[in-house]
């Protein structure tokens, strides 16, 4: 089987990540533990490690 008739196939094809989208997933997580990073009061803090980056 061929990659187009894969393609003609299935209906819902997933594009490739974007540049742009891989860099916004990588500030979803923690430089230093890789745990996910949760926004509060303009700051995006690590629960695990404590890791903190403020945007002013």
């Amino acid at each position: 089987m061929s990659l187009q008739s894969e393609s003609k196939d299935n209906k819902a094809l997933v594009s490739p990540p974007s540049e742009e989208s891989e860099e916004r997933e990588k500030e979803d997580f923690c430089p230093h533990c890789g745990a996910e990073l949760q926004n509060g009061e303009g700051c995006r803090s690590c629960p695990f490690c404590g890791f903190s980056h403020c945007l002013l």
